[in-house]
């Protein structure tokens, strides 16, 4: 257990150290917050402690800050504040977090009813000073490495194509498994383009162990050795498996967007990321990623 504590006959401008620690306990509580709400305490005591020394320079008497009378310029004072903690902390975000905080405490003594002078208020509803510094970027790529990228990414690109080449061919040839049989791995495959797949029909309709299943179909499924023997799992992941021949997953997807990431300098890896389909304004709208669509009869995707 911690406490703590602000005490504002600490300060001569104790009226307002006492104003904003009382919105600190407030928000607080209000928020559960489990560390005491460290970052309003010290938004607290520090605005308090610049206060003191800020306007007794300007020949004002500190005793004379608070938030409900304006013969100190609060707004003033917390703009200067901004700017001494960017010097105290040139690298860091803490200026950014105590600035947030303390505008939160003010718009929330304001929300509550208790006066505040209305810059004040309008200075809650502006953006702080400065904005919170980004960390480092990381050092660029050297040239083998973007080229070994590129071609693991164009590998697991052809890689991705044949695989829903092969997916697509075999569905083709597929029927409703209602009529063609539910062993047929190609009639699977329709009923997982038609949405008819879970694992409770696969479970009802195939026979109860994979090593009974027609070599085609436990082919589909990734297999390991175990004890010296080969072991396949079951039906969730034929479920699975039977989407993966016909859709690209979020791994297939990544190779692509690393593809357009070296191809496309102004680009960033989140924008990339960020991508929908359909996004008619993205450099893959030729592509059809989707996995909504239903019916056998859609055409097979293509990549370029």
């Amino acid at each position: 257990m911690k406490r703590h504590s602000i005490n504002p006959a600490d300060y001569r401008c104790s009226v307002l150290a006492a104003q904003l620690a009382d919105e600190w306990v407030k928000i607080t509580r209000a928020l559960g917050i489990g560390d005491g709400g460290a970052n309003y305490g010290g938004a607290v005591r520090k605005l308090a402690a610049f206060t003191d020394e800020y306007v007794q320079a300007l020949g004002l008497d500190p005793a004379d800050a608070r938030l409900d009378r304006d013969e100190i310029d609060l707004v003033e004072v917390i703009y200067a504040w901004e700017e001494a903690l960017r010097g105290e902390f040139p690298q860091s975000k803490h200026p950014y977090t105590l600035v947030k905080a303390l505008l939160a405490m003010i718009e929330q003594r304001a929300a509550s009813g208790a006066r505040v002078c209305e810059n004040l208020k309008a200075r809650t509803q502006a953006p702080t000073a400065f904005r919170a510094p980004r960390g480092k970027p990381l050092d660029e790529f050297t040239n083998a490495e973007r080229i070994a990228l590129r071609d693991a990414a164009r590998e697991q690109a052809r890689a991705t194509q044949a695989r829903l080449h092969r997916g697509h061919e075999l569905l083709a040839t597929g029927t409703d498994p209602r009529d063609g049989g539910w062993l047929s791995l190609p009639n699977l495959l329709w009923a997982a383009r038609a949405g008819m797949i879970n694992s409770k029909v696969l479970k009802r309709e195939l026979p109860s162990e994979p090593k009974w299943w027609p070599p085609q179909i436990r082919g589909l499924l990734p297999a390991w050795k175990n004890d010296g023997k080969t072991r396949h799992p079951g039906v969730r992941a034929l479920v699975r498996a039977l989407g993966h021949a016909l859709f690209a997953d979020e791994m297939d997807l990544h190779a692509f967007r690393i593809l357009l990431l070296l191809g496309m300098s102004d680009t960033t890896p989140e924008e990339l990321h960020d991508l929908k389909v359909p996004d008619s304004s993205s450099p893959t709208a030729g592509c059809d990623w989707s996995s909504r669509r239903t019916g056998p009869a859609a055409s097979e995707p293509t990549f370029t």
